[in-house]
């Protein structure tokens, strides 16, 4: 689910719609705080908050790409616990 809401927020950067993209950081960012993966909900927090004025923000791609980068180690950091060794 997260792959996809990364996805959704990078098609959302492209068509413009801030409102979407604040929606759809803040379901991730509640996501991300339910498993304890705090930078990613952090990042998503920025996120949400620069779009609530419904204006796309000049930042999002690099908030997105950020976003991208944190979930793959998210990802990554929870299999690993996952995983016994």
């Amino acid at each position: 689910d997260t792959i996809r809401r990364v996805h959704a927020m990078a098609q959302t950067v492209i068509s413009r719609d801030a409102n979407e993209l604040g929606k759809i950081a803040h379901a991730l960012a509640g996501a991300a705080s339910n498993v304890g993966a705090t930078p990613l909900a952090r990042a998503c927090g920025e996120l949400e908050e620069a779009c609530g004025a419904g204006v796309m923000p000049a930042q999002a791609t690099s908030l997105v790409q950020a976003i991208a980068l944190l979930s793959t180690q998210s990802i990554e950091a929870l299999q690993a616990m996952a995983t016994p060794s």
